[in-house]
């Protein structure tokens, strides 16, 4: 449409329209104009010159998506009173530099359920509530299901301050990439640790991809409140996907509950080289998943980009965990060993497909050779693993109906004769620049 011949002028003009559906130019008198003050049900783009993809879902309602405009005109405008209705919400503006909190004061977004942020690239912080004093019944993004964004090079921290309680009650799904300065995603403090215990236990779907910085996904603030949640489990109760790409300084779940198992137990085998002092420097066999974080109902687990992951399980894991997982993916994790050990036979289940991808020290998918490589410390209550019967271990994986190695150089056997006998739903064997005995 050419806005040019005064039909712009005439639809800003408008100011009793209930319905309406249409994608505008990013232009200065969108801000003083009446045309948003009475809708009700609309889906609006301003100023987004790629395709609007997703236009004609309904799964969330009242659409709006803002690229191009002056950040000033997101406070104290129309466009401000359209945000308290919008239920999706795409933003795309590199001079962003208020947290969304301070464009919102009054109710935080309290009907946004699916929140996307695009190259904002001059936020430091999506939330920050150190900015407005919360009034007594305030909360933050109270029925939020999905949470995206996807850049920004001076994001230092997702939520910052102290969220109200009822902040954050329904998330289902956060999708972080390509975040330069992001630490950590989620933090506990000892004033509101139960409000975000629950929103861990909410989460479905946790994608984090290209964040260099990230060291950890939960930190904890206070020396008294590390202590005391050192010795807690996090439990992530409803999580069933799990995405964890290029991320070089990551050092897991929480890292100060690791190192409080570091200090307890000397020889423990863990991904925390940040944390390692000099006596545990020798340390050479490392796991992403430890004793302290539970995964009853994850499904899907995808590792990619993990240079300094030579393990994913520890052989101490909660009970629970991982007794659901189905599919596993693992992609350019160099030093990794082995995908299976044999702790984790029992687990293992459901497992319907493996998939392991440019894993140049790869030798092997099924590890049923050895006990687990764990030493134990006199008095410290931990016992060594026993090593499960070898024809027992072969029946966990009934259900596995696909394998798959792609640029595995190092892998000397896919299956051996005793587990494929067990195999008996695998349907697909692919092994592509494996090399033969």
């Amino acid at each position: 449409m050419d806005w040019k011949l005064g039909i712009l002028s005439e639809l800003l003009s408008l100011s009793s329209l209930t319905t309406l559906e249409v994608v505008l130019p990013p232009v200065d008198s969108l801000v003083t104009s009446k045309l948003f003050d009475k809708l009700e049900r609309f889906k609006i783009s301003i100023g987004w010159k790629e395709h609007i993809y997703n236009w004609e879902l309904e799964a969330y309602g009242n659409y709006l998506r803002v690229h191009d405009l002056d950040a000033r005109s997101l406070v104290s405008t129309g466009i401000t009173l359209l945000l308290k209705k919008t239920k999706t919400f795409e933003l795309k503006m590199k001079n962003l530099t208020e947290p969304l909190n301070v464009l919102d004061t009054e109710c935080c977004f309290a009907n946004l359920k699916s929140l996307a942020l695009e190259e904002c690239e001059s936020l430091e912080y999506l939330i920050d509530m150190t900015l407005v004093k919360p009034t007594p019944h305030s909360s933050v993004f109270p029925v939020l299901d999905r949470l995206v964004v996807f850049g920004g090079s001076r994001l230092k921290e997702i939520f910052h301050g102290e969220l109200p309680m009822g902040s954050l009650k329904k998330l289902r799904e956060m999708d972080l990439q390509c975040l330069p300065s992001l630490t950590y995603i989620i933090w506990k403090t000892e004033s509101h640790s139960e409000c975000l215990r629950n929103i861990l236990g909410l989460i479905e779907v946790l994608k984090i991809k290209n964040c260099p910085s990230l060291e950890e996904i939960v930190a904890l603030e206070g020396a008294r409140h590390q202590e005391e949640e050192a010795t807690k489990e996090i439990n992530f109760q409803r999580l069933t996907e799990l995405t964890l790409a290029d991320l070089p300084s990551f050092t897991g779940i929480s890292k100060n509950i690791y190192k409080k198992e570091l200090e307890r137990l000397p020889d423990v085998i863990s991904l925390y080289p940040n944390v390692l002092t000099v006596e545990h420097s020798n340390v050479s066999i490392q796991h992403l998943f430890d004793t302290k974080v539970q995964f009853p109902v994850l499904q899907r687990l995808k590792i990619e980009g993990m240079d300094n992951l030579k393990g994913i399980w520890n052989s101490e894991l909660s009970p629970d965990s991982f007794c659901e997982l189905k599919f596993l993916i693992v992609n350019r994790c160099n030093k990794l060993l082995h995908l299976v050990p044999t702790h984790m036979q029992n687990r293992l289940q459901k497992m319907e497909f493996i998939c392991a991808s440019h894993c140049s020290s790869l030798e092997e998918i099924f590890d049923f050779r050895r006990s687990p490589s764990h030493i134990s410390q006199p008095g410290q209550g931990m016992q060594r693993s026993k090593i499960i019967d070898f024809k027992q271990s072969c029946q966990a994986f009934q259900n596995l109906t696909d394998i798959s190695l792609w640029e595995c150089n190092s892998v000397r056997i896919v299956l051996s004769p005793s587990i494929s006998e067990g195999l008996v739903k695998l349907k697909s064997t692919k092994d592509t620049a494996v090399p033969e005995d």
